[in-house]
């Protein structure tokens, strides 16, 4: 609390994992918006992996929410969370997950309403979708719809958004491989 010169701990990493180097936890990159704070979370090993997880706090009421899992069942919908921004009581962040054969990733953007727990996901174009950030007007991300490519190559990547209030998506900045990986003059 700047005007009141306070510290306070918003959550703590508590991971029976944090002394293993090699694994490593984190809770980054961080996002605030009084009352709610959200950020990405490595807390618990599950097979080998980490569970990324996108979490939000309200700091007023101390609730909690795990944005990865569904609110009704409580089951994990949306993991490997990269990235995490907020603003306007809309969290976003890029979920990550495999159908069948392991060299199928799918890397969408999820959107959640911090108001009313309403979670959607924005994309579901081919190829991974990353890195969102979130305005009160748009909903942006780094898209990588060229076939075969990945986060992790050097690839063809574009700026895609979302207008929040039409819904509508268009890319934004649409350079070919001008944002990745470009060849400097």
């Amino acid at each position: 609390d700047v005007e009141a010169r306070e510290v306070m701990v918003v959550e703590a990493n508590t991971s029976p994992w944090s002394d293993r180097s090699d694994l490593g936890c984190t809770m980054d990159p961080i996002a605030i918006e009084y009352p709610w704070v959200a950020w990405r979370d490595i807390r618990r090993l599950d097979e080998l992996a980490y569970p990324w997880d996108a979490m939000a706090k309200n700091i007023e009421t101390g609730e909690t929410i795990n944005l990865s899992n569904d609110p009704v069942t409580g089951e994990r919908v949306w993991g490997s969370v990269v990235h995490v921004d907020l603003r306007g009581g809309l969290a976003v962040f890029n979920a990550g997950w495999v159908i069948g054969d392991p060299s199928r990733v799918f890397m969408e953007i999820v959107a959640v309403d911090l108001g009313n727990g309403a979670r959607r996901q924005i994309t579901s174009a081919p190829g991974e979708q990353y890195y969102p950030t979130v305005t009160e007007d748009w909903i942006a991300w780094v898209d990588l719809r060229e076939p075969g490519g990945s986060s992790t190559m050097a690839c063809s990547a574009d700026i895609y958004g979302q207008n929040r209030l039409t819904g509508e998506e268009l890319p934004l900045v649409a350079e070919g491989d001008a944002l990745h990986e470009a060849p400097l003059d």
